[in-house]
């Protein structure tokens, strides 16, 4: 699963490996996904 992020457009794309786009997400949806995704991040390189 590959997570894109555009912060211009503000939209997220989740692809699988052979990157087909599996889901999409625009506007406040995508930018509250994409925080949860970097703070989940964080938290495990912390733990």
């Amino acid at each position: 699963m590959l997570k894109i992020y555009n912060p211009t457009q503000r939209i997220l794309i989740v692809k699988n490996k052979k990157g087909k786009i599996v889901k999409a997400y625009g506007g406040a949806i995508a930018t509250e996904y994409w925080h949860k995704h970097l703070n989940k991040i964080a938290t495990n390189s912390i733990n």
